[in-house]
């Protein structure tokens, strides 16, 4: 009877033992997604008090459905994030015009100080940033000393933007291109 017994728990025994073992799995567990499945811009736009004073500012955005969207700019600082799905178009731009009521004529030493900003990504599923990051943060200055130069600096810029960016992200580049 013993003997039986202990064929039993051995057969036992082994019968659990080999249902615990095995291969191990780990190595067939899939790491993170990595596909881009979404674009995202994070942006600003600084510009001095006498831009803001002497001119109607506006600016022109994609959203996330791919419309333009314009705001206008009453503040020196203007900021946006927009996440869009793939394939995305992100970009802002500034629109400037004299605003009525100002005379060019008397407008000597204004200072027309801007910059801007943005960081541009395409991220997954998860918001886990991959592949190429554009940044970029430059800033200008135009001190206009006479009615002229302020005339010609408004003429210059107010069709097709003082400030203009604007990427096209398909999950795997982000090509620059323009308005």
């Amino acid at each position: 009877m013993m003997t039986l017994a202990a064929v039993l728990c051995c057969a036992m025994t082994t019968t659990v033992l080999t249902s615990c073992g095995g291969s191990d799995d780990s190595g067939d567990v899939p790491g993170p997604d990595k596909t881009p499945v979404a674009g995202v811009i994070k942006a600003g736009i600084t510009v001095s008090e006498d831009m803001l004073k002497y001119l109607d500012l506006t600016v022109e955005y994609y959203d996330a459905n791919g419309s333009v969207q314009k705001e206008t700019m009453d503040k020196t600082e203007w900021s946006k994030e927009v996440k869009a799905k793939l394939t995305a178009k992100l970009g802002a731009r500034l629109l400037m015009k004299l605003k009525d009521g100002v005379d060019v004529s008397t407008l000597t030493n204004t200072t027309f100080a801007y910059s801007y900003s943005y960081r541009c990504v395409a991220v997954t599923s998860s918001n886990e940033e991959v592949g190429e990051v554009l940044i970029s943060n430059p800033s200008f200055s135009a001190n206009v000393t006479n009615s002229e130069k302020l005339s010609e600096f408004i003429n210059k810029h107010k069709d097709d933007g003082l400030v203009k960016f604007l990427f096209i992200l398909d999950g795997k580049t982000i090509t620059s291109t323009s308005w």
